[in-house]
Order: C-alpha cells, then sequence, then structure tokens
C-alpha cells in the first residue's frame, strides 16, 4: 500500500481573505483531526475542498505549502459558489445527514441537488484519476462521495477503493424514501471494503442492498463478504477512535495545566458538567436543557452547586432548521439561568466559541461529569476525548445511548435516554452520589480500553480487514440495537 489517497469533503488546511491577502489555517472539526491522526506517518496524498470560492493558483499554492508545514500532501479541489450551495447545503447536508439520521422531515427532495451532488462526484473522480497508478489505493470518508466510486471504475476498474461512512446508515424503512435511492446503492457497491460504526450500521447496509438485488453472504468474526452479481464488497463494523496519548500528554501540559488549575479554583466547591457540542438537532441540545432543569428542579438541594459548562462551535449549516434550533436553545438557555438562577450563581455557562485545544482538555479534565445527549450519533468521540484527558481519574460520562459509541463503550459509562428528561435528572444526581472509587473503577476501565484500542489500532485494523490479514485484537462490539437505529 504505496500509494494512498485519501479523499474527505474537507482538506485539513482552509483558506481566509484577510485585509485583501489570503491566508491558510487548519480546518477545524472533529472528523478532519481524527483522519490528520490516523495517517500520521504514513505517505497519503490528500484530496478535499478548501472552504472557499475563491481559487487561483496562487491560493491553492498558499494551501499546499500550508499542508506541507503541517505534514500533509494536499490536493485541493476547487468548487464554484453553486457547487457548495446545492452539493454541499442542499443535497450533502439538506438530504443525506436528515435521511440517515431519521430526520426524514428536514430531508428536501429536489432533483437540482441530485445533479450537483452526481457532478461533484464526477469532478473529484476527474481529479483523482490523474493521480492513479497500479500501487494506488483509495481511501474515501464520509456520505459526500457515495458515487465516488463508480465515476472512478468506469475509467480504471482495477484501482482499489476502501470507504468509512462516519455517520449512520439507516434501515430500508427510512433510506428507501430517498428517490435516488438505487442510485446510491448502485454507487456503493462500488467500494471494494466500506467500514461502519456499529453493526446495525453494517446490518441496515445489507437489508438496503437486499431490496435491490439477491445477495450472497459470507460472514466471519470481523467482517461479511456480500456478492452482488458480478461484484464482491467486504463490510465491517470497526469503531473509530482517537490519539490517547495526544489527549493524555496535553492534559499534563504547561499551558493546560495552568487553565486547569484557574478552573478548579473558579468552581472548586461546584460540580462541573461539561458539554462540548455544535448546534445540530442531531446532538440533543433542547433534551440536554430540558433533563438539566428537571434535575435542578426535582433536586433543589443541589442548586448552587451544580453548573453546567456549554461550548458550542459556530453554526456553519447555513439552513432554516439550524438557525430555528440556534434561537431555541439560546432560549432555553436564557430561561434556565432567569428562572433558576440568583445573584451568585448561573446555572448554565455558555461558551458560543470554538475552544482552543488547551481549554479544550483543560475543561475535560477539570468536569466531573461529561454530558452528551445526542438523539442520534455515528459514533461520538467527545467521550473518547473526554476520558483520554481525565488523568485524574476524577470523571464520569454520561452517554446517550442513541450514540454509536454506546456499543463499544456502554459498561464503562452511564447510559441514558436523551427523550427521557427523569432519566437525564435521576443520572446527573446519581453520578454526583455515586462512590468516588466507583467511578475511577469505570474512568480507570474506559481510559484503558481507549488506549488500547486507539486511532493508530483503528487505522492499522482496518486496512488489515481490507486485506484479509490477521486481526490482533479487535474490542467487543454489543449487538444492542438502541430503538433509534431500528425505527
Amino acid at each position: 500500500m504505496e500509494n494512498i489517497i485519501l479523499v474527505s469533503a474537507l482538506i485539513p488546511v482552509s483558506i481566509k481573505e484577510e485585509n485583501g491577502e489570503y491566508k491558510a489555517k487548519v480546518s477545524p472539526g472533529g472528523l478532519i483531526t481524527t483522519l490528520s491522526q490516523s495517517i500520521k506517518g504514513k505517505s497519503v496524498k490528500w484530496f478535499g475542498w478548501y472552504g472557499s470560492e475563491k481559487y487561483s493558483k496562487h491560493i491553492e499554492n498558499i494551501i499546499v505549502e500550508e499542508g506541507k508545514k503541517k505534514g500533509f500532501n494536499l490536493f485541493p479541489v476547487h468548487l464554484t459558489k453553486e457547487e457548495i450551495q446545492y452539493f454541499f447545503n442542499l443535497f450533502s447536508n439538506g438530504v443525506i445527514w436528515p435521511l440517515f439520521h431519521s430526520f426524514t422531515q428536514y430531508c428536501r427532495f429536489n432533483k437540482d441537488y441530485w445533479h450537483f451532488y452526481k457532478k461533484v462526484n464526477e469532478k473529484f473522480a476527474q481529479k483523482i484519476l490523474k493521480h492513479i497508478d497500479k500501487d494506488t489505493v483509495l481511501w474515501v470518508h464520509d456520505y459526500q462521495f457515495f458515487l465516488l466510486p463508480e465515476y472512478i471504475k468506469k475509467k480504471n476498474k482495477n484501482v482499489k477503493i476502501n470507504f468509512f461512512l462516519h455517520i449512520p446508515f439507516p434501515s430500508p424503512e427510512i433510506f428507501l424514501k430517498l428517490p435516488w435511492r438505487k442510485e446510491i446503492i448502485d454507487g456503493f457497491l462500488n467500494f471494494d471494503f466500506a467500514g461502519f460504526h456499529t453493526q446495525i450500521d453494517k446490518e441496515n447496509f445489507i437489508n438496503c442492498v437486499k431490496y435491490f438485488y439477491d445477495v450472497k453472504e459470507e460472514r466471519s468474526n470481523y467482517f461479511t463478504d456480500l456478492y452482488i452479481e458480478n461484484k464482491k464488497i467486504r463490510l465491517a463494523a470497526i469503531p473509530i477512535s482517537i490519539d490517547f496519548k495526544f489527549y493524555d500528554t496535553k492534559a499534563n501540559e504547561k499551558e493546560t495545566v495552568e487553565i486547569f488549575k484557574n478552573l478548579k479554583e473558579r468552581y472548586k466547591d461546584k460540580y462541573l458538567i461539561v458539554s462540548i457540542d455544535r448546534i445540530d438537532y442531531t446532538k440533543g441540545l433542547v433534551e440536554k436543557l430540558n433533563g438539566y432543569r428537571r434535575f435542578l428542579e426535582k433536586y433543589p438541594e443541589y442548586r448552587e452547586k451544580v453548573i453546567l459548562m456549554i461550548s458550542t462551535a459556530p453554526n456553519v449549516k447555513k439552513l432554516p432548521e439550524y438557525e430555528k434550533l440556534e434561537k431555541e436553545f439560546h432560549h432555553k438557555i436564557a430561561e434556565i439561568n432567569g428562572s433558576l438562577g440568583t445573584e451568585i450563581w448561573r446555572p448554565v455557562l455558555f461558551i458560543n466559541k470554538r475552544l482552543s485545544i488547551n481549554e479544550l482538555i483543560a475543561y475535560y479534565r477539570a468536569a466531573d461529569i461529561s454530558l452528551i445527549t445526542p438523539i442520534k450519533d455515528g459514533l461520538n468521540i467527545v467521550c473518547k476525548e473526554y476520558s483520554a484527558s481525565n488523568i485524574d481519574l476524577n470523571g464520569s460520562v454520561i452517554l446517550s445511548e442513541f450514540a454509536g459509541a454506546s456499543t463499544e463503550i456502554g459498561d464503562f459509562v452511564y447510559l441514558i435516554n436523551p427523550y427521557d428528561i427523569e432519566n437525564i435528572a435521576d443520572t446527573i444526581k446519581k453520578v454526583i452520589e455515586e462512590k468516588q472509587e466507583v467511578k475511577k473503577e469505570k474512568m480507570k476501565k474506559l481510559r484503558k480500553h481507549i488506549n488500547e484500542f486507539d486511532i493508530y489500532w483503528w487505522s492499522k485494523t482496518y486496512f488489515k480487514i481490507a486485506e484479509g490479514e490477521k486481526i490482533d485484537k479487535f474490542p467487543k462490539i454489543y449487538n444492542r440495537y438502541p430503538l433509534h437505529e431500528i425505527m
């Protein structure tokens, strides 16, 4: 595997115009960070959009040179303003994202949006084809590129194309609502290997394929081979992870420790609950606030003793449902602080910005609880980042059973149903009052698990499964089927 071409919607360097000059900066975001960690030490050509409609050879050179400084070999793909709107905003984020997260009420089924989805997939294929040789392996990421392998294999049928889906795959009852359902399945079947976060995502995909085709299955411990007509695709559930040592080491770094000490002093007589989110209807933000409010109402003895710190990254999805959610979210925070707060205590501390890495890890380390409440999530790596940063073993994770991570680390966290505000309220109380040695033991086991099955294990094992090599170790993944995944 000498020549890896990685394809993602965004590359890790974006461009921004400031005072008439273009400047490159490292792109934020969980997926970008995770992929950057997964290819550390590998020779990889990375294709993706760079976050702007502006293009010139000068801009491309700025991006490429900044990438080299960070250790990346970048191949920026230019998208027009129209392509950004229709491919990204209106089809990828306005059709695939809500559909695959079971929010069909937000889907915008429009043939013009579909046209641009096909067009941009073909544009990527044309650029990538110029860089393929006999040793090339493509590694394609996420829902923006279901059609990409079909366009590439029309020109080069021998190239091996691997894929990983970072969001859930819906059940047939939901997926089949998509007008272009068969085209998506047919494009997907051109991948040679596809990875999912959970077993149910993998099984949902298989069941959708069976709606259109007679399928022969060969199952092993770690993967399933599907044979459809003259095609074969290998499928596996392999939950992604993080660079454990990065967070573990960073938590003890001088700058982080200074912020951590300030936080511990500021909240020395408080239980600190941390919530790192973004404005998205999948994240259960309103449900989180409703559950927290119910906790304070139901157990008034904890008023002025607990603070919920919520940090959300700026909303980049310019769609009406996100703007509506953002207003409701801000209103809920103001409502809780206004009705339950006092002159000396705000129940919710809202930080409306993306925290620096040192600030983030300091909050992770200082917080007694990480409250993670998605209504539906492919995996959710916040729970792993929090645990890796928790070097003092003083924290606990409250995790939605509808996050993919619950099927992997459910034994080491406190699972909740985000739709059940009584459950959220009672679980917050339970964790606060749990014996410290019980919480420490859970965190110790969780950290050991994440350290063992880190991002480097994930990347290595992913390619071993793709190549049919022997697997040394694999986490126990429970066949828990959260309700949201089968409805």
